[in-house]
């Protein structure tokens, strides 16, 4: 399959581990503070290129020492950068990050050069040299359904991930081959609301052809009007969750391009997202296709 291209976010994420997440107006203690490569569309091209993809990133970063780091830790995972735009006009992104000590986590977006990724620079993609677009929320939204149409246009098999949770054109959901949000997303998502079924229908009866909710430790399902597929996720210890939900997203789109139905692309993901949170941080946890092909199997087994 041709290669896959992730457009999207970068962002530097700085992260305080805390006994317990604070409450509105509460001022908690941390433990220790760690700074890790982050930003949504950035954790999933590089877990997509670490499971052996041919990745091209578009995005924007920084001319600042964030921007930098970004850059050199990009060209050593491999990804394709020719789309990457460094500007003078915005700092690089950040995320900040508390992880209590059950894994659980609250995060604030500082979107800095991503909020100047717009239509001129998606225009220089010649979206037809790609076989999988991804897409998530992290960018202007301008961009990313400009970008979406462009990619649904060229023939891309098109994922959106919609986080953070926003309402989601009517038009581009006829566009999606796949949809990926989580519970939560899918309720904010969701114009009817109601019951579970009621919202995955409803994202059915607008024209996604695959709607797949991630379910946390639960694992992944996969609905569409061919039939539906649910998949466990791997039994790990958990030490922290974020980027889960993004590891998700590239692990499957690279289990596509490397030729794996439905089914299988869905083991791997969650097998790769389950392998994620015994790590810290969000690309730092991310690892290549053979430990996710010997957890999936003995998820299989199990």
């Amino acid at each position: 399959m041709k290669p896959i291209v992730v457009v999207g976010s970068s962002n530097t994420d700085l992260v305080a581990n805390v006994e317990r997440l604070p409450g509105e107006g509460e001022t908690v203690m941390g433990t220790s503070m760690s700074k890790f490569a982050g930003g949504k569309g950035a954790n999933q091209a590089v877990a997509a290129v670490r499971t052996g993809a041919k990745v091209a990133f578009v995005g924007a970063v920084g001319t600042d020492a964030f921007g930098d780091e970004t850059v050199q830790a990009f060209e050593e995972d491999g990804l394709d950068l020719r789309f990457l735009k460094r500007t003078e006009e915005a700092p690089s992104g950040t995320a900040l990050i508390c992880v209590d000590q059950n894994g659980r986590n609250q995060i604030v977006v500082v979107p800095g050069a991503n909020g100047l990724v717009g239509t001129e620079q998606i225009d220089s993609v010649d979206f037809s040299e790609f076989g999988i677009a991804v897409f998530q929320h992290e960018i202007p939204h301008e961009a990313v359904w400009h970008g979406l149409k462009k990619a649904h246009a060229a023939g891309c098999i098109t994922i959106l991930n919609p986080a953070p949770a926003a309402e989601v054109p009517a038009e581009i959901l006829t566009m999606l081959d796949y949809l990926v949000p989580n519970e939560h997303e899918l309720k904010i998502i969701s114009e009817k609301g109601g019951s579970f079924e009621e919202m995955v229908e409803e994202m059915l009866s607008k024209g996604v052809k695959n709607l797949i909710v991630t379910l946390g430790a639960e694992g992944a399902a996969c609905f569409s009007r061919d039939g539906n597929v649910a998949v466990p996720a791997p039994d790990v210890a958990v030490k922290d969750t974020v980027g889960a939900g993004d590891c998700f997203v590239g692990v499957f789109a690279a289990s596509l391009y490397k030729g794996c139905d439905l089914e299988q692309s869905l083991r791997y993901a969650a097998a790769g997202a389950s392998l994620s949170v015994t790590k810290v941080g969000a690309q730092a946890s991310y690892v290549g296709w053979d430990e996710i092909e010997i957890l999936a199997a003995r998820a299989v087994v199990s």
